[in-house]
C-alpha cells in the first residue's frame, strides 16, 4: 500500500478516564459509550489536559495517569470509504514496538501516542 495520508501532530495533549456516569467539560476532545442491555454503560472520556483534570480523577473508575499526544491522520478521501487504512497505520508502528490507541470519527483518524513513544512516533511519520 502506498502512504496515501499526513499528518498533524496537535499541540494539544489528552488524558483517558473510565466513567459509569456522565460528566461535562469543555475541555473533552471526545467520548466513547459502549451499552448493553441491562448493564451500567462505559464511558470513555478523552480530556484535553486542564484544570479540572482532579474531577475527572475523583469521579472516573480508572484513569490512566500518562499524557497522550494527538496525531491527525489526514486521508485523501474523507468519510469511511477506506480499507486497510488503520492495518496500514498499526502495522507501522507494531514493526517499531510502539503502541498506539486508534481513534476514528467520520472526519478524524486520530492516533494517541504516550510521551514515552512520541519522539520514535515522529521519527516514523515525518
Amino acid at each position: 500500500m502506498l502512504r496515501k495520508f499526513s499528518v498533524t501532530f496537535l499541540p494539544e495533549k489528552v488524558k483517558i478516564y473510565k466513567l459509569d456516569h456522565s460528566i461535562s467539560s469543555c475541555k473533552i476532545m471526545c467520548q466513547t459509550i459502549v451499552s448493553e442491555p441491562d448493564t451500567t454503560p462505559e464511558i470513555t472520556v478523552y480530556k484535553y489536559i486542564a484544570e479540572d483534570d482532579y474531577i475527572f480523577e475523583k469521579r472516573s473508575i480508572v484513569y490512566d495517569p500518562r499524557e497522550y499526544n494527538i496525531i491527525n491522520i489526514h486521508e485523501d478521501i474523507p468519510g469511511i470509504d477506506h480499507v486497510g487504512i488503520v492495518h496500514y497505520i498499526s502495522g507501522i508502528f507494531y514493526k517499531e514496538n510502539i503502541p498506539l490507541l486508534y481513534l476514528n470519527t467520520y472526519s478524524y483518524n486520530l492516533i494517541l501516542i504516550s510521551d514515552d513513544y512520541i519522539e520514535r512516533a515522529k521519527k516514523i511519520l515525518i
